[in-house]
């Protein structure tokens, strides 16, 4: 699967910025184009399978370059929340136990779809009839 010149540069340059849009502009020819044309453009960009599979390289080579393991980020994360228990910085040692959560994939919201007693859990509709009132006397 090779990609077109642009596609390659526009790749390189979301790697750099993490930006789609910035991306899109450093990339094709954007300079007349509306903001909202940038991001629309850009967002279809990322969507071909070509340039989704070539940042999956190239985030897998920086990853291998920096030697990145799910478990020196966890170890950094650690760290992280130590010297923010250290410094008495709560909100630090929140985003660094919800970076956690998201490496080990416990930041989804779980939906129970049971009762305790293993029985599936059925919802109520309840609807209420009421009156109408009279307001004229």
């Amino acid at each position: 699967m090779k990609l077109t010149p642009k596609q390659e540069a526009f790749c390189r340059a979301y790697m750099e910025t993490g930006n789609a849009s910035e991306a899109y502009r450093a990339s094709y020819k954007a300079e007349k184009m509306k903001p909202e044309s940038v991001s629309r453009m850009a967002f279809d960009v990322l969507k071909n399978l070509k340039v989704t599979s070539r940042l999956a390289e190239l985030r897998e080579i920086a990853a291998q370059r920096h030697e990145v393991t799910v478990d020196s980020l966890l170890a950094e994360l650690d760290e992280a929340r130590e010297l923010a228990r250290e410094l008495a910085k709560p909100e630090a040692m929140v985003s660094a136990t919800m970076g956690k959560a998201k490496i080990c994939g416990h930041d989804k919201k779980i939906l129970q779809h049971q009762n305790p007693d293993g029985t599936p859990v059925v919802p109520v509709t309840r609807v209420e009839i009421v009156a109408g009132v009279n307001s004229t006397n």
